[in-house]
């Protein structure tokens, strides 16, 4: 059996807009399709942690609110 580092928590808000297909700019600044075109872009092979769809989505809101400071 698999084990599974982490598991996305569907009820974050800012989650809750990315994979329930809202518009993602009021939390990203980026319209959904910029946001796959980037996503394919920055296309990995890593199989670690939260995996790339979830790390460039985490980056992207850093980004889009300040960088956190």
């Amino acid at each position: 059996m698999a084990r599974r580092y982490c598991a996305i928590n569907a009820t974050v808000p800012v989650l809750q807009r990315y994979y329930g297909g809202e518009d993602t700019r009021p939390d990203f600044r980026l319209g959904r399709e910029a946001m796959q075109q980037l996503m394919v872009a920055l296309k990995t092979d890593r199989q670690h942690g939260w995996g790339p769809t979830l790390e460039t989505l985490v980056f992207l809101f850093w980004l889009a609110t300040g960088g956190g400071g």
